[in-house]
């Protein structure tokens, strides 16, 4: 068992195979996300009855709960691979833009594996809460890697302007979606399959999370930290915070 279990990001394990041509690992059920980052060489993983070919660069990744098939295709294949366990650890790849399947992302940053690896060494709560800080690092590194030679997804776009402009009362799914080009449906039916939820309890949450934090950190009246976190009707901040704390504002605000 890890020694913290609960961090969504926690590292399970990392490691560099070189595996020679010929090689196949075959129909091993394994219930954990794995992402794999080429090294050298070629290979290709099966993923719902494909074929996906990998070079040096690309990366794969699988789901929990999937059958996990490989074979080489070059004289030798090595790749690094970090698997994790967290029943969220998906949805971090998701936010990354990483998805199952293959995409390409550059040269495999090897030492930023090691250093994970050197972290976990000795299964204790430091050297786990390191493990995620760099795993986040190894995230980061192949997003910034991947934008930088394709265009933003969709998603990821409205994404973005959600977090940039949840604060405003006056926003509306609507409204973004036109700015955007895009009917509604649409930007919910495909943010829903990238993100795991719908914009709009996103956008919810988000509100709720920064009235808690305004809450916490001054003492203004409810309604000025209700319509600063987004939301237009007080009454209806109270009850977002009331589901979410068992408390009122006023009671959490002096909590």
């Amino acid at each position: 068992m890890p020694a913290a279990p609960n961090i969504p990001l926690g590292v399970r394990s990392v490691g560099r195979d070189e595996l020679l041509k010929g090689v196949s690992i075959v129909s091993c059920h394994k219930n954990f996300t794995q992402l794999f980052w080429s090294v050298a060489g070629a290979g290709s993983f099966l993923r719902e009855g494909r074929w996906y070919e990998q070079t040096p660069g690309s990366i794969f990744c699988y789901e929990p709960d999937s059958i996990h098939e490989l074979t080489v295709k070059s004289d030798k294949w090595c790749y690094c691979w970090i698997s994790f366990d967290h029943k969220h650890a998906l949805n971090w790849l998701r936010d990354f833009d990483i998805k199952p399947g293959t995409q390409d992302m550059g040269a495999c940053p090897e030492s930023l594996f090691i250093e994970i690896a050197d972290a976990l060494q000795g299964c204790t709560l430091e050297g786990e809460c390191r493990a995620a800080q760099l795993a986040y690092s190894l995230l980061l590194k192949a997003s910034q890697q991947t934008h930088s030679s394709r265009p933003e997804s969709l998603p990821s776009r409205f994404k973005a302007l959600l977090d940039q402009r949840f604060t405003d009362p006056n926003l509306s799914l609507n409204t973004l979606s036109e700015e955007l080009g895009v009917h509604r449906s649409t930007l919910t039916r495909q943010f829903s399959a990238t993100y795991g939820m719908k914009p709009s309890s996103y956008l919810h949450n988000q509100r709720v999370q920064r009235g808690l934090n305004l809450l916490r950190s001054n003492k203004n009246q409810i309604q000025e930290i209700a319509h600063a976190a987004g939301f237009q009707d007080p009454n209806y901040f109270a009850r977002a915070v009331r589901k979410a704390t068992g408390l009122s504002p006023k009671e959490f605000q002096l909590s």
